[in-house]
């Protein structure tokens, strides 16, 4: 029997599913965060294969394909190179990676045209006609615009509390509420802070800006209408860049466009007031949405294949054990350098002690 690994990674965490061929999943756990832009191909897979190991049990590798949807492998490079990773630390029979606005897209849209809208952590635009042509919009991360994201609202609140303690803006609850929400003593303290902080670590302020606004403080407000409005413009230029018709399906996804009512209120309000689109929730994500990648009979060209062309017996290689993959540093980031480099040393002084 031939099983079906589904996999969807972002920045906070990892779904996973073991699905038999038939759609009955067997198994489904969650994992750490697997966005390989952010943190690294490597840790990435490593982070992965443990996982992977849980859910496989008694079940040989070499009869699972693997589909995974992952934020941050937009590019075909990553993309390869992740599924290369995963399917070799594993040794499934294949693994087929793509980035997680096409993976979302493709398990609610179907074949048909459609907008995908992420608004998490990050966010990201993706839109797609009739005769399967993509345009993607935002998602450009931190430094060129992240408009519409948990991090983009955490940010603007951060610039906007510091120019009310400055005396040129209004003044807002924020300024005590986020150092406490980053157990600091005082909103200076996010100068040391902010130069070591990630992106994950400013956007997990966001939730305390949205509850900062539905207490009513303007400044909050305006941080995530204005994130809200902007979204909504990256949407409405998707649709038009690839003149998809009225009343084309929109499909809202994250925390969000789920959680947080001033932003979905103030998102759906540009769309309805600048264009006419049907606003639905995505009905399949997860792992779910991963598993639809299996329907595939040729891998498209937004996404990447890697099979298994030798050996496909053995046991799933344990988490520790060094991948047969080759390591390139232009994939790792500082972190994964940095360790790379220790290993290295301690292999030198190994070999030269024998």
């Amino acid at each position: 029997m031939t099983y079906i690994l589904a996999l969807e990674g972002g920045a906070t965490h990892t779904r996973a599913g073991l699905y038999e061929n038939t759609g009955t999943l067997l198994r489904e756990t969650e994992g750490g965060p697997a966005n390989p832009s952010a943190y690294g191909i490597h840790a990435c897979t490593r982070m992965v294969a443990a996982i992977v190991h849980e859910l496989l049990e008694d079940i040989p590798a070499a009869a699972v394909e693997g589909y995974g949807a992952f934020a941050g492998a937009a590019s075909a490079v990553i993309q390869q190179d992740m599924a290369a990773a995963i399917g070799m630390q594993v040794r499934l029979r294949s693994m087929t990676v793509t980035s997680d606005l096409y993976g979302l897209l493709h398990a609610n849209a179907g074949a048909g045209p459609g907008i995908l809208v992420i608004a998490g952590t990050g966010a990201a635009v993706l839109a797609r006609d009739e005769a399967g042509h993509h345009v993607r919009t935002g998602g450009w991360g931190p430094l060129l615009g992240d408009e519409g994201s948990g991090y983009g609202i955490a940010a603007a609140a951060l610039r906007a509390c510091a120019r009310a303690v400055d005396g040129v803006a209004p003044q807002t609850m924020l300024i005590e509420s986020l150092p406490e929400a980053a157990d600091l003593a005082s909103f200076n303290d996010f100068v040391a802070w902010s130069a070591r902080a990630s992106k994950r670590d400013i956007a997990a302020l966001a939730p305390f800006v949205a509850a900062a606004a539905e207490m009513g403080d303007i400044v909050a407000c305006s941080c995530i209408e204005e994130e809200a409005r902007r979204l909504a413009a990256l949407a409405l230029s998707a649709q038009e860049k690839l003149e998809l018709e009225d009343n084309v399906r929109l499909f809202e996804y994250g925390a969000l466009l789920e959680s947080c009512s001033v932003f979905r209120d103030a998102f759906r309000e540009a769309v309805n007031c600048y264009g006419e689109v049907q606003l639905l929730p995505c009905s399949v994500h997860g792992h779910h949405a991963a598993y639809e990648l299996a329907s595939w009979k040729e891998t498209p060209v937004w996404a990447r294949t890697w099979r298994n062309g030798g050996n496909t017996s053995g046991e799933t290689l344990p988490v520790t054990e060094q991948s047969t993959a080759p390591v390139f540093l232009d994939t790792l980031v500082p972190q994964e350098i940095a360790a790379a480099m220790h290993r290295a040393d301690n292999e030198a002084v190994a070999a030269v002690g024998r």
